[in-house]
């Protein structure tokens, strides 16, 4: 299995989770208990929160989607980036997601600099 195959697979589950927690209260609902106070809850009113904490979660996705697909140095460190955006927006729920992505850019950047 290809490195950037590792930022494919993540972003898309960090897409999905990310979009179910912004737009199915069942899923909201245990955000909220295991995330309870959120990095933007004081700023915002819960439902716009959980739009916000989707974006963010959607961004990272996209950054690892496309650092996959690049698969060079410079994806390997937008996997990593997109890895962050993922722990900061959904926390405890992105945790695999992020971890995938994380692997595949740690591993996309090695390989890359052991060619160079």
């Amino acid at each position: 299995m290809k490195p950037s195959s590792f930022g494919i697979i993540g972003g898309i589950f960090a897409i999905l989770i990310g979009f179910a927690i912004g737009f199915f209260p069942l899923l909201t609902y245990f955000y909220a208990v295991f995330y309870p106070f959120g990095i933007f809850g004081i700023y915002f009113n819960l439902p716009n929160m959980f739009l916000v904490i989707a974006l963010i979660s959607s961004v990272g996705g996209f950054l690892g989607i496309i650092g996959g697909m690049l698969g060079k140095k410079f994806g390997g460190r937008l996997m990593i980036i997109g890895s962050i955006l993922v722990l900061i927006g959904i926390s405890v729920l992105g945790i695999i997601p992020s971890i995938l992505m994380l692997i595949g850019g740690i591993r996309t950047v090695r390989e890359n600099n052991n060619n160079a």
